[in-house]
């Protein structure tokens, strides 16, 4: 790597490279200025190796075989002036980069021996940033074998890179490495260079892969308390949307909605726009940018089936002026198992529709997914079958789950289909008004895929909006209870989301047709199970 990083700064022309250097620009953004990638970023010795390059190429004359073996291991000479031949690069790293606001310099200033510093500094900056990763890891306990690196830079870095580039582009634009060149072509962003010189460090000392797939996320955000000022110039404002100011600590979390609007203003607006309101290049500033380390972990999803036995569990809690209504909840039942496995934050239920309270779940099972929010452990499969039988051996027995396992994001739109484009069989205990005959019966059965029109349901007018949802009767089967006059099994196929009590009695007209059209009949709906085919 060390030849590769020595060869591309060799190939670098020495005078803008030295203009950059005398106007504050760190040599890891002239890199990224030169559109130099890869893994050079993470060489601990880049910015002095860097300015001796520079040195000897505006010098004409190569320094001795000595000076060039000891590029990046000189301790001895000053930061501001280093010289070669009687030619000097002058580089003041008293203050930070005008750039990237000290983002590639953590902790500007300390020490003015330039090797040692440069050194120092760029083992500081990884060494800080992996140690505050390191410490977010360990303190929430997260488990992982992969990971990925999301990174925010305050927006007045895009601004200052712009600035930058200008000045470039106008007093050096005639060198071939900058010639006919775009910003937004030719730089490398601070986001692609951090990620260089942190992630090969990051894998060792976390024992995990980085993978751009990982669900297990280290986010870094940078921050800078003058953003909000430097960005008060027309056209690239905060007025869309503003951020946030912390009253306690005074920070400024920026919202992403602004990055993008700068980002578009910055595209659009030509160079002498952006001097006019601008100036180029940016000026000094004597506070640097500060980190913040988070980690955290995107949904776990957790699918499978339930069935229910009792007619007093809800789906999910049900609680009406602080008054629980049954013995409990299917999703209280399951997540009280499930939960405490992953050692999350929280958590969603997800099912596809949902049964009354006093409706048993039946057959195949309805589909649910448990949504699980920044869970610190991961589970194996053999860990999901434990936890599927733990559910089912509650003494209670209430309710029960199958095919439980893990699931990709995909699962969920595909249940949330199966809410109205499946088929759901029910079996009810019905009431009639009166004793219907066998050819009566013969009646109802040859009806087929019989249209309905459902306004919403007076019981549930409260809280559902008031439409009309065409369903459909696929079959149904009528059996006379033995012994009784009045009392029926209702075997009904419909499309899912079809309000069954709805059907028998009519709910006063609201549902037509129904089973006591013509007035000769009345309906009442006593009892129901349900069951849904895999």
């Amino acid at each position: 790597m060390e030849s590769t990083m020595y060869g591309a700064i060799q190939a670098l022309p020495s005078e803008p490279v030295s203009d950059l250097l005398s106007i504050g620009v760190c040599p890891f953004c002239i890199l990224r200025f030169f559109g130099i990638r890869d893994v050079v970023y993470s060489y601990p010795f880049l910015p002095s190796t860097l300015v001796e390059c520079t040195t000897i190429n505006l010098s004409k004359e190569p320094c001795n075989k000595k000076e060039q073996e000891s590029f990046g291991h000189s301790n001895e000479q000053a930061l501001d002036g280093r010289t070669c031949n009687n030619v000097s690069v002058n580089f003041d790293m008293s203050n930070p980069c005008i750039a990237c606001l000290g983002i590639f310099q953590l902790e500007p200033g300390i020490d003015r021996q330039l090797d040692r510093i440069c050194h120092e500094r760029r083992e500081r900056m990884a060494v800080t940033s992996k140690e505050k990763i390191i410490e977010s890891v360990k303190k929430e306990g997260y488990q992982f074998d992969t990971f990925t690196v999301e990174i925010s830079i305050p927006g007045i870095v895009m601004v200052r890179e712009r600035a930058v580039w200008q000045h470039l582009q106008e007093k050096h634009g005639s060198q071939s490495r900058l010639q006919g060149k775009h910003l937004s072509e030719h730089v490398v962003s601070s986001k692609e260079a951090l990620k260089g010189a942190l992630i090969k460090s990051l894998e060792e000392s976390l024992q995990a892969v980085h993978d751009s797939g990982s669900t297990f996320k280290i986010a870094l955000r940078y921050k800078h308390p003058e953003t909000v000022c430097e960005l008060g110039f027309p056209g690239c404002s905060l007025k869309r949307k503003r951020g946030v100011m912390n009253e306690v600590n005074g920070d400024f979390t920026e919202p992403v909605e602004s990055l993008v609007a700068i980002q578009r203003c910055l595209a659009s607006i030509s160079a002498k726009d952006f001097a006019s309101i601008y100036p180029y290049p940016p000026p000094k500033c004597a506070v640097a940018c500060n980190l913040d380390v988070s980690c955290y972990r995107t949904a776990t999803l957790i699918g499978g089936r339930y069935l229910k036995f009792s007619r007093n569990i809800s789906q999910s809690p049900w609680m009406i002026e602080e008054e629980r209504k049954g013995d409990g909840s299917v999703q209280e039942i399951i997540a009280d198992v499930v939960f405490p496995h992953f050692k999350a934050d929280s958590y969603k239920f997800h099912a596809s529709g949902r049964e009354d309270i006093d409706v048993r779940m039946l057959g195949g099972g309805r589909p649910f997914m448990m949504e699980i929010v920044n869970a610190r452990v991961l589970v194996s499969p053999d860990d999901i079958q434990k936890i599927e039988d733990s559910v089912n051996s509650l003494k209670e027995g209430w309710v029960k789950v199958r095919n439980l396992q893990l699931v990709g994001a995909d699962a969920r739109s595909s249940m949330l289909e199966g809410e109205t484009e499946k088929q759901k069989q029910y079996t009810a205990v019905i009431w009639l008004s009166r004793c219907i005959s066998n050819d009566e019966i013969n009646d109802f059965m040859a009806l087929k895929d019989l249209q309905i029109q459902q306004k919403t349901p007076v019981r549930v007018l409260h809280r559902r909006s008031p439409l009309v949802r065409p369903r459909m009767i696929h079959w149904l089967k009528l059996d006379r209870i033995e012994g009784t006059e009045h009392y029926y099994l209702l075997h009904l196929c419909s499309q899912a989301g079809t309000y069954i009590k709805e059907f028998v009695h009519g709910d006063l007209g609201r549902t037509y047709p129904n089973m006591a059209c013509g007035g000769s009949l009345v309906g009442a709906f006593l009892a129901r199970n349900l069951k849904i085919t895999p």
